[in-house]
């Protein structure tokens, strides 16, 4: 019988880089950033990037909200993590993100598209399923729909 190979197996070549994303809520509806750079360039997502070095995911995820949004969030809780894999290739932008997810409901500031988020908006659960978005986020969404419930 063939053994299935581990994510580290497959991703030997390929560095693991660590993200961060966020679902902003206010009202019944969630924030969104329409993605101004690759990966998933033009799709809409949660907010969210990179993890600097030296950084804790809580740092991080404040940091990429404030240059995303320009929204300061208050109050927030991880909700664990997911593996990503935007394909394989030799572009810097493709690969495997681990992203620590976050939940937030308590903010201050007027959201603004800024770094690299072409625009932003509040969308509905039914308005988001209508959008071009990531892949990952109708998967998410439900993840978060089912903790909250």
């Amino acid at each position: 019988m063939k053994r299935a190979a581990s994510l580290a197996e497959r991703t030997s070549s390929t560095p693991i880089r660590h993200g961060v994303s966020v679902c902003i809520r206010k009202a019944g509806k969630i924030l969104l950033v329409k993605r101004g750079n690759r990966p998933y360039k033009g799709l809409w997502s949660f907010p969210g990037g990179t993890q600097e070095p030296g950084e804790t995911p809580e740092e991080a995820i404040v940091r990429e909200a404030l240059e995303e949004t320009g929204l300061a969030l208050k109050s927030f809780a991880r909700l664990g993590s997911v593996d990503i894999n935007t394909g394989g290739g030799a572009e810097a932008d493709r690969g495997m993100f681990h992203l620590a997810v976050f939940l937030c409901d308590e903010f201050e500031g007027t959201p603004s598209a800024g770094d690299d988020a072409s625009e932003i908006g509040w969308f509905s659960k039914a308005e988001i399923a209508e959008i071009e978005a990531v892949p990952q986020l109708g998967e998410a969404l439900e993840k978060i729909g089912s903790i909250m419930n």
